[in-house]
């Protein structure tokens, strides 16, 4: 079962869920995984049009949700917690930055919507 740790304020305006899904493997031993989570309002200002704004829309929905998961497996049931905040302390090391860009939002959505469209021109 998934647990929100905490909803972080980037100094984009995003927010940044932090969620703890751990669950035991043994009596004795977890696995851990941590979830970030950015949810990324679609606008209009991203795009060069009206159209590809309602495309994307249509394709994606109103929110694109950036998801990072980070685990480690059979960690001794006494250390999760521990290992857990490592892999947050690392997640943040090599990745707050980058989501904190003032940039980052219409970057998520514009790769986001390039990629299924290029996805659904393979499958036409």
């Amino acid at each position: 079962m998934m647990k929100l740790i905490d909803t972080i304020r980037l100094a984009n305006g995003l927010d940044m869920e932090v969620w703890d899904a751990t669950r035991a493997i043994a009596a004795d031993t977890v696995r851990v995984e941590l979830i970030i989570r950015v949810g990324v309002d679609v606008k209009p200002a991203y795009f060069q049009s009206p159209d590809q704004y309602d495309a994307c829309l249509k394709a994606l929905g109103p929110t694109v949700v950036f998801e990072q998961r980070k685990e480690r497996s059979f960690v001794p049931l006494a250390l999760g917690y521990n290992v857990f905040r490592e892999l947050f302390e690392e997640f943040k090391t090599n990745s707050f930055e980058y989501l904190s860009r003032p940039n980052f939002p219409s970057r998520l959505v514009l790769s986001r919507f390039a990629e299924r469209e290029k996805n659904s021109r393979n499958f036409q």
